[in-house]
């Protein structure tokens, strides 16, 4: 019997690892736990494992993983500032799990030179069941640069949307969570599995509720007559569920976004204006579909047993 488990995410603010991981669990039969992708060499159980290993690696310390994690390398990305995961040392653990299926055309360019096997899977957040829901009025603007917005967006348009954020914000229960994990990384050097222990109660609560939170984000996408963002998990969503989303990208996210942007409606540095309807814009292009249904099949395969 195999045990499935999915991350989680002690060390992130952004709720959209969380989102990743609500569309990782749908693939499942059974999720049994969760594994810290942070802190994997504590978290981790001794027994085997199987985990979808989507998102955004930091390596550090954590990387390669233990052995007693069997993962499916799908939407997989590492950024160009973290070289322990690019390190030639790592080759063989890469190649145990071939084909590695990369979330970005950059990242996989970095790794297949390394002689490693790759191709591009997309997003796993691509994979969300499309809507079929009445649509409110509401246009939703979440985490966009600032400069690109008030070029691009219409002032009516700013005036009259809902400004959200994947971002945790900051109030009086974010606060006790950075006392608690200021708390934990002074007495992590000195005695790790100590101060892991502890801090377990505080982690199911918080992931919990960051689940919690990142669901009640996808039901407004859902419902949304318009998503304007500069958030990759904001706008593949918004293209799996149907809901009409533009990406505004600034020039520094080119590597996180290779392959990405070009599913949808992406807007730049370069763009002077948006040809749209904005009050009953068109459906997204559709380029993503075949990606998100090759992604797909590639998750039930794997969860099924098969290869």
């Amino acid at each position: 019997m195999r045990t499935f488990g999915v991350l989680s995410y002690s060390e992130s603010d952004n709720l959209g690892d969380e989102i990743q991981s609500i569309v990782a669990a749908q693939f499942l039969p059974h999720v049994a736990t969760t594994v810290d992708r942070d802190h994997m060499h504590l978290d981790a159980p001794s027994r085997p494992i199987d985990l979808i290993f989507n998102g955004w690696f930091l390596a550090g310390h954590e990387w390669p993983p233990p052995d007693s994690v069997h993962p499916l390398l799908v939407s997989f990305y590492a950024p160009p500032e973290c070289p322990q995961v690019y390190d030639r040392c790592h080759r063989d653990w890469f190649r145990r799990h071939e084909p590695i299926g990369c979330r970005s055309t950059a990242f996989l360019q970095t790794l297949a030179a390394m002689g490693v096997e790759t191709y591009f899977s997309g997003c796993l957040t691509l994979c969300l069941p499309p809507a079929e829901v009445e649509r409110t009025p509401e246009v939703c603007i979440v985490d966009c640069d600032p400069v690109l917005l008030h070029r691009l967006v219409p002032p009516a348009i700013l005036k009259r949307a809902t400004f959200l954020s994947h971002v945790e914000r900051t109030d009086a229960r974010t606060l006790r969570r950075r006392a608690w994990k200021r708390a934990l990384r002074e007495l992590r050097p000195h005695a790790p599995r100590l101060a892991w222990s502890i801090a377990a109660a505080y982690r199911r609560r918080r992931n919990a509720d960051r689940l919690a939170r990142a669901q009640a984000l996808l039901d407004r996408y859902r419902r949304a007559r318009l998503v304007i963002t500069g958030r990759i998990h904001c706008f593949l969503p918004c293209l799996a569920m149907g809901t009409p989303v533009l990406l505004l990208q600034s020039a520094a996210d080119a590597h996180r976004f290779a392959g990405l942007a070009e599913l949808g409606r992406a807007y730049g540095e370069r763009d002077q204006r948006i040809d749209i309807d904005w009050d009953h814009p068109d459906p997204n292009p559709g380029h993503h579909v075949p990606v998100a249904a090759a992604l797909a099949s590639t998750c039930q395969r794997w969860a099924a047993g098969g290869q």
